[in-house]
Parts: C-alpha cells; sequence; structure tokens
C-alpha cells in the first residue's frame, strides 16, 4: 500500500487523485473539551506510485493544489506559501504549489 500523509498547517480539506480514484479527508482542530486530533490526514491509496494531484480547500475558501507528487511522501501545505514541502525517505524537496482565491472557481 502507498500512502500519503498531508500536512496542512491549519483546518482543511484535502483530495488527493490518482488514476483510479479521488479521496477526500477533512482535518478539524478538536473534536470536545480537552480533545485533540493529529494536525495530518493519511491516505492510503492501494499500490500506486504517483499522486496526480492533490487539493487542500481552506476555511478561507483559498485552494491549494500540488502535482505530479511520488506516492510513499509525506506532503507539508500552508495556504499563505507558493511552495511545499515534501518529504520522500527522508529527502526534503521543495514543490511548486498552485494557489487561488475564492473568487476564480
Amino acid at each position: 500500500m502507498a500512502p500519503l500523509k498531508l500536512v496542512p498547517l491549519s483546518s482543511s480539506t484535502g483530495s488527493v487523485t490518482t488514476a483510479d480514484q479521488t479521496i477526500t479527508r477533512q482535518l478539524t482542530a478538536g473534536s470536545g473539551f480537552h480533545s485533540s486530533n493529529e494536525r495530518c490526514l493519511f491516505f492510503g491509496l492501494g499500490p500506486v506510485d504517483m499522486i496526480e494531484q492533490v487539493q487542500i480547500i481552506w476555511p478561507s475558501g483559498h485552494k491549494s493544489l500540488v502535482q505530479a507528487i511520488p506516492a510513499n511522501a509525506t506532503l507539508y501545505v500552508s495556504e499563505e506559501h507558493s511552495s511545499a514541502v515534501i518529504d520522500v525517505e527522508q529527502q526534503l524537496y521543495s514543490i511548486p504549489v498552485e494557489l487561488s482565491d475564492p473568487q476564480s472557481f
């Protein structure tokens, strides 16, 4: 199984698209008094080597889109930046992020 770990820096909704499927997960800040959730989203993708795209929708309505990501990686994304950091087998790389505002969709 090829997982992707997505680490957005705030609450958001993340979608991962491969050749066969699109999976969507939502990250929330917490679910009750004195509770917390791990601040990342995990996507189990099956036997794939490449993820076509990852789309993050932020609470502000802005979208971030990252394309052509290897599976078995951790992707760190923030709403304010036009690049993200990807960790592939403990090697860090900077990759471009397409940003859009709420009026453009």
